[in-house]
């Protein structure tokens, strides 16, 4: 695909495009050559990931919601009536009783905030399951991202989070334990890339808590946020890159044979032992 902005675009054509998504970045943070082989081996969708995906769609896309998931009615995932259910579900996503009764939760949550309330209204320019593709300006590396949400009236990009807990430090932390800002910088720089616009848009978290009630919260982020975000998946799309040219994916080690040092507080202990 060529750099832009993509509208309704069939997830297996955005899987199959050879670029680099946010969600294949963020391994190489643990190693290069884990980053490979996650490409090759992609994650299968955990329930969590599920119930985050039908919450957003049943927001976005209600009146043909249930084309893509079903309710089982079932209690649990892995009985002979779950398996049952899957089969005669055909190609839609199924979800037990409990995580469709948390679904609908969450999005009632959403429809009804005072500060999303053009979620409640005809969308406009708002648009849904939007993907920029675009050539990262300091790199060349190609690369790709899903928006849950881009509404070029408004100049901003929504993202929602089914979460534990939406309080904001307890939010601020899990943004920074997942990255969350490295995909909002990449998603900023995407739309500003490939608009040529001056301003780059704002980025909000939607955040959801999984249990009743619901609770929700709305964060914008900060612009050292994304600063922060940019300078982080630019670092690893210099690496990513160095990889991919010189064809070696390292592991924990770059540097060969490391030397060992032991913690510090296992010093302290085995020192606390002897008196």
């Amino acid at each position: 695909m060529e750099p832009g902005i993509y509208y309704g675009l069939p997830l297996e054509a955005l899987i199959e495009e050879d670029a680099v998504s946010y969600s294949t970045l963020k391994n190489i943070a643990i190693a290069p050559s884990y980053l490979k082989w996650r490409k090759e081996n992609p994650k299968e969708a955990t329930p969590l990931m599920t119930m985050g995906s039908a919450t957003q769609y049943l927001v976005t896309h209600s009146h043909v919601w249930e084309d893509r998931y079903r309710d089982t009615e079932v209690a649990r995932r892995g009985t002979k009536a779950w398996k049952d259910a899957v089969e005669d579900a055909g190609d839609r996503i199924c979800l037990t009783e409990g995580e469709i009764e948390k679904v609908f939760g969450m999005a009632d949550s959403i429809r009804h905030c005072p500060d999303l309330l053009e979620f409640s209204l005809p969308r406009g320019t708002g648009v849904a399951e939007t993907v920029v593709v675009w050539n990262d300006s300091t790199t060349g590396v190609k690369c790709k991202i899903a928006l849950d949400w881009w509404w070029e009236e408004y100049n901003r990009i929504d993202e929602m989070k089914t979460t534990e807990k939406v309080g904001k430090d307890a939010f601020a932390k899990q943004v920074a334990n997942q990255y969350w800002h490295v995909q909002a910088a990449m998603a900023v720089d995407a739309i500003a890339t490939v608009t040529n616009q001056q301003w780059y848009p704002t980025f909000r978290w939607i955040g959801v808590e999984r249990k009743p009630p619901h609770m929700l919260a709305v964060r914008r982020a900060s612009k050292a946020t994304i600063d922060l975000g940019r300078w982080q998946y630019t670092k690893w799309l210099r690496l990513y890159a160095d990889c991919k040219e010189s064809g070696l994916w390292p592991g924990y080690s770059t540097d060969g044979v490391e030397e060992l040092e032991l913690p510090s507080w296992e010093h302290w202990r085995s020192m606390q032992e002897d008196e």
